[in-house]
């Protein structure tokens, strides 16, 4: 991959004259695109991509100046061409040893950070081209500022519904005694529903379809 290449320029660059140092951040940077491009997900006609990389370094005091910075600009903008998308924005973090970590390994966070089990994706209506994240705790939609997700949709009560994911995979649904209910096909909400991931979800004017996301059995255990 040329752009892979540039990448490897760029922090040679960088690193002239520490060869230990360079050496694995070379390698981490091919492991970072590797491990991204393996999590990858397709969910109905978009690809999705995990936005946090953690590189682990044995001394954070040898991480390259600008290291981050090169991998996440590089990457980002491969990432753009190939038409996937992201949850939140892309960030590279450097972590030490006590983190845990031997390879690069990667999370899905939202815009505002937060790790995700899921995702609603803004099919149709005033929610359409929206992502969001489904945190551990799961997530209120609505069209109140008390919203964890919060969309300009006049047929949505304050607090319209409550999503959250299960250990096995699925996602519940969780009408708040909304004034225009939550629908799924011709079907009426009435009680917590599970659903599998991909299912379209009727709220107000707006069509969302749920998803989980890989690696659900590791951010469990995380969130423990």
């Amino acid at each position: 991959m040329g752009w892979l290449r540039s990448l490897e320029r760029v922090l040679e660059e960088r690193l002239e004259g520490s060869p230990g140092v360079q050496m694995h951040a070379l390698e981490a940077s091919r492991a970072a695109v590797r491990t991204l491009l393996d999590s990858r997900r397709r969910c109905g006609s978009m690809t999705l991509v995990p936005n946090l990389v953690l590189v682990p370094f044995p001394d954070l005091a040898e991480v390259p100046e600008g290291f981050a910075e090169e991998v996440l600009r590089l990457v980002s903008t491969e990432m753009q061409q190939r038409g996937f998308r992201t949850l939140g924005p892309f960030e590279v973090r450097s972590v030490g040893p006590e983190a845990g970590l031997e390879d690069v390994e990667v999370r899905w966070t939202d815009s505002r950070g937060i790790p995700a089990l899921g995702m609603v994706e803004g099919v149709e209506g005033p929610a359409g081209g929206g992502l969001w994240g489904i945190s551990c705790e799961g997530v209120v939609i609505g069209r109140g500022p008390e919203s964890d997700i919060r969309l300009v949709d006049p047929g949505l009560s304050r607090l319209h519904l409550k999503l959250h994911v299960t250990e096995d995979g699925k996602v519940v649904l969780e009408d708040l005694q909304s004034h225009n209910g939550t629908r799924l096909g011709r079907r009426q909400v009435t009680e917590a529903t599970p659903v599998k991931s991909g299912t379209r979800v009727g709220i107000g004017e707006s069509v969302l379809r749920v998803w989980v996301l890989p690696g659900l059995a590791a951010r469990l255990r995380e969130a423990e």
